[in-house]
């Protein structure tokens, strides 16, 4: 299932040259409280739907790395500000102990510079397995994204 979740991450990366948003965002885990890195790439909603495909890779140092597939939709709109809703699963390598799955949701407010670059905020609640239930809890993240 990891070598899916990646694959699945490489080949929307792969697409995302073309037309997407990849982030970079620095995290905050509140139940380890440490800090990391997260980037991630956005692609256009088909044609028809308002929901799009997303996919990112969350290290938090010295703690997990998670490798996660979902979804994300546009909620709001008004005058460059975007408020989206996201979930999907994950899967979290965890460095020295027990691996597992996980699902999550959370909620982004972003704010576009210009036509191409959005300073971005946001949450996300992690729901782990047992084993990986003592690195499940809220990720915060602030960074920037650019849009192709």
């Amino acid at each position: 299932m990891k070598k899916l979740v990646i694959a699945s991450m490489l080949a929307l990366s792969a697409l995302s040259a073309s037309a997407a948003e990849v982030g970079l965002n620095s995290v905050y885990d509140t139940t380890s409280q440490r800090f990391g890195a997260s980037v991630s790439a956005k692609l256009p909603a088909p044609a028809g739907f308002a929901i799009a495909p997303v996919a990112t890779i969350t290290n938090v140092t010295d703690l997990y790395t998670r490798y996660a597939v979902g979804a994300s939709f546009d909620a709001y709109n008004y005058k460059g500000l975007t408020v989206s809703v996201n979930g999907g699963g994950l899967y979290q390598d965890t460095i020295g102990s027990n691996n597992g799955y996980a699902a999550y949701v959370g909620s982004k407010v972003a704010y576009a510079l210009n036509k191409y670059v959005n300073m971005n905020v946001g949450v996300e609640r992690v729901f782990g397995q047992d084993k990986i239930a003592s690195n499940s809890g809220n990720v915060a993240s602030v960074g920037v994204s650019v849009k192709f």
